[in-house]
């Protein structure tokens, strides 16, 4: 057996990265011309990949390769690399034993973003799933409760005696999300001002509310955000620093729609306390504004006057009465004006000789902010205390800009040409054209209205997605891959131990991973089948194209902050079947295994294979190269799976860092990807000692019908993982352990065992996966999938 070689690295130098594929720099796993040949490029490690494994047809797979140099058929294991930085086994340790018992690791925060792990809300039903129904008066998921309780508070608090509205709004959300999802003209998730190509399209105004902000029927006036901090000692927001034109992006966007003569989709909140009439939802859209005037003024800030700009915005259609006018209320009282009935007078600044409006009932002052006689009032005036001109806020302005055409209801969308439904587009919410409800795409296969009184519904069905398409389209996400080095600053204290084999035929590519210190503490292997298991009749092509025409309940769940107004779903639809498992999403429910399509348990058995096999291989090669394995961190074995979590991804989808560090899991997690490719990257934690946590030490391409196995419950603790979908189709079968003691409740882990086995036609089945089929353990004999013809 060859020993192992040491990789030389170069300098570490900083680098632009310009290609979305790997943004930072990882050791890029992704075999290339020469199949199995691997090479250190520039400072990291890279393995290749050939595109002309993209043909599944292609005759250089791994199980014709006779002359690479590997060994196939559990004979042997191939050669390892071993980076400068990793530490053999030390001589006190225990000789070539193999370590098993890890302990479970202590939960870590993942930096990820996403909320705390929540518990499972509902059990399993005893009924079998027979499809997403159709909404419904009663069918349709209610409003959480969440949501109704914050807006009766922020009515409660700002609007408890203010009139009605004479109208409806045109578009309403009760979720920030299904707003930003909706609307093509606001799709700000967390900034009130929503920009493109450099100018503002979208603004909302909500809780925050300056002392001169105003706002009636035709008329905005509020404070351009940005640079607001919270106060140490009142804990409410305020100015610290001044703002400038050069500084405050958003001052440069509204400006542009002035120049540009843009509309601004104005849309109200129920927590901006001067919202003139009583609202009925979280998020209203009120019209399409234009921008007439901005300018600098002093406020009161942190401990001093700071310098801010204040934009005026007008309402367009001056013609139709605003929904938001109280109801019964005359044209005055509503501040309801005409063109030319009223005009703001203006003068010119003897020190810098620019003009500025008399905006303040107190007198003209000049409003250029960089004049020396800026927002200069006589001493007896209060400049915090400042009103505004009546002329200033009963002058209208016509629109200098062409009518919108659009409305603010966008149309339905509706498949096009050869798309699939998984587009980019199609993820986006809708406006229901019942009830005028922004509704996000939470099911995979169509849109419910979030209204809970409302039964719209509207389908597209996610076409199937060819195997052609999906060689297509992996061989133009290759052509855009680039290798990369280190940014400066970037590089991680130890790199990943590498080792390309071959084993019964399949590519294996084991990675081990390691803590500060360099010590081995988990493996990552990834496993690529033959051409022959994915094309053959019931391979992994086959697979692909029945988890698509497979009853799989894919949906989107709450990913951050779930239940509540500014509620953020998962990029992916998921569903879980087997054990119950809760992680940082909610999951309503985990469906049994004995409820499960026959498909599900088919990938369970292929996993449980990949799993033996990872473990095994991993274990040997400890032994052959005396690694320095920290004791427990690479168990022998792993408990069986008893949980399937079902991932589908849209293009852009994506995964953020997180961990599997639950404490409820086991130690080995194995998951399949069928359809279009993805990158895995793993990034140290803030605290591991390891590197820069936004700097990936590995990145695992993974191929349709590609296998990854994470054997190693301290991979976690030291360890996050993201996963970044490159097509537009594509779905990723994941099995864990659950640990029933590990839940209190007596009858939930009681169910936890009860739907995390297996139907009984399935007990003396398993994956064969050097002979790629399924067996009788019993007889060793082939056998039919329990429910084939």
């Amino acid at each position: 057996m060859s020993s192992p070689t040491e990789v030389p690295v170069a300098d570490y130098d900083s680098i632009v990265m310009d290609e979305p594929i790997a943004d930072n720099g990882s050791v890029v796993d992704d075999e290339s011309v020469a199949d199995d040949e691997y090479m250190a490029d520039n400072d990291f490690l890279v393995a290749y990949d050939s595109d002309s494994d993209y043909d599944f047809n292609a005759d250089n797979d791994s199980d014709d390769d006779s002359d690479d140099g590997s060994i196939g058929n559990n004979s042997s294991l191939d050669v390892g690399i071993t980076m400068p930085n990793l530490k053999r086994k030390r001589d006190d340790k225990e000789g070539g034993e193999c370590l098993s018992g890890a302990a479970p690791s202590k939960r870590q925060n993942s930096g990820s973003g996403r909320g705390t792990r929540s518990q499972l809300l509902s059990l399993p039903s005893p009924t079998k799933s027979t499809g997403t129904p159709a909404a419904s008066p009663t069918t349709s998921p209610t409003v959480p409760s969440k949501l109704d309780a914050a807006l009766k508070k922020a009515i409660a608090t700002f609007h408890e005696d203010k009139p009605l509205p004479s109208a409806d709004p045109p578009v309403w959300a009760e979720v920030r999300g299904a707003l930003a999802n909706a609307l093509p003209y606001y799709k700000s998730h967390q900034g009130s001002l929503y920009t493109k190509n450099c100018i503002a399209q979208g603004m909302l105004v909500d809780a925050e509310v300056g002392s001169r902000d105003r706002f009636d029927s035709q008329v905005i006036i509020t404070s351009v955000g940005g640079g607001r901090v919270v106060d140490d000692k009142t804990k409410k927001t305020t100015r610290k620093e001044d703002q400038t034109e050069d500084t405050c992006a958003n001052y440069t966007y509204l400006a542009k729609a002035k120049e540009e003569n843009n509309p601004v989709v104005m849309i109200a909140g129920a927590r901006n306390r001067l919202l003139p009439v009583k609202p009925e939802h979280h998020y209203n859209v009120l019209d399409r504004f234009h921008v007439t005037d901005l300018w600098p003024e002093f406020v009161t800030g942190q401990n001093k006057l700071v310098k801010i700009f204040m934009v005026r915005l007008e309402k367009i259609d001056l013609d139709s009465r605003s929904w938001w006018t109280p109801k019964d209320s005359t044209g005055h009282e509503a501040g309801e004006f005409k063109p030319g009935q009223f005009t703001c007078s203006s003068s010119t600044c003897d020190a810098c000789e620019k003009e500025s409006k008399e905006i303040y009932k107190q007198g003209w002052t000049c409003l250029n902010g960089d004049c020396n006689r800026f927002f200069q009032f006589p001493s007896h005036i209060d400049v915090t205390g400042l009103e505004y001109n009546q002329y200033f806020m009963r002058e209208r302005t016509p629109f200098p800009g062409p009518q919108p055409k659009d409305g603010l209801v966008p149309a339905l969308p509706r498949i096009k040409g050869n798309d699939s439904g998984s587009e980019k587009e199609y993820k986006d919410g809708i406006v229901c054209p019942k009830c005028h409800c922004c509704s996000r795409r939470i099911q995979w296969n169509y849109w419910y209205c979030e209204n809970r009184e409302c039964d719209f519904k509207h389908t597209i069905v996610v076409r199937m997605n060819s195997l052609e398409k999906i060689t297509e389209e992996n061989a133009k996400a290759m052509t855009r891959r680039r290798n990369y080095k280190y940014r400066s600053g970037d590089r991680p204290a130890v790199i990943p131990l590498h080792f390309p084999l071959v084993i019964e035929g399949h590519r294996f590519t084991v990675f081990f991973l390691a803590n500060a210190e360099g010590r081995i503490i988990g493996s990552v292997i990834r496993i690529r089948p033959t051409r022959q298991a994915r094309g053959r009749p019931g391979g992994y092509n086959d697979v692909y194209t029945e988890v698509q025409n497979s009853n799989i309940p894919l949906e989107r769940r709450g990913a951050r902050n779930a239940g509540c107004y500014i509620e953020e779903l998962t990029s992916h639809a998921a569903v879980n079947y087997g054990a119950v498992y809760k992680y940082n999403v909610v999951v309503d429910r985990t469906i049994p295994y004995d409820e499960a399509p026959p498909i599900i348990i088919d990938i369970h058995k292929r996993l449980t294979w990949a799993a033996e096999q990872a473990i095994k291989t991993s274990v040997e090669l400890m032994e052959e190269h005396e690694l320095d394995v920290v004791e427990g961190a690479i168990p022998t074995s792993s408990p069986k799976f008893n949980e399937q979590l079902v991932l589908g991804y849209f293009e852009k989808s994506k995964i953020s860092a997180h961990d599997d560090g639950e404490k409820e899991l086991g130690p080995t997690v194995a998951s399949v990807s069928l359809g279009s490719i993805s990158y895995m990257k793993f990034f140290p934690k803030k605290r591991s000692g390891i590197g820069y946590e936004k700097a990936a030490v590995l990145s695992l391409l993974l191929k349709h019908g590609d296998m990854m196995v994470m054997h190693g419950a301290l991979i976690q603790k030291n360890y996050n993982h993201s996963v970044d979908a490159l097509g537009k189709h594509r779905f990723a079968m994941t099995c864990r352990y659950i640990r029933p003691e590990t839940i209190a409740d007596a009858e939930q882990r009681r169910r936890a065992v009860e739907n995390g086995t297996l139907p009984e036609e399935w007990d003396d089945v398993q994956y064969n996966g050097a002979r790629d089929r399924f067996e009788s353990i019993a007889t060793g004999e082939e056998v039919l999938r329990p429910g084939s013809t």
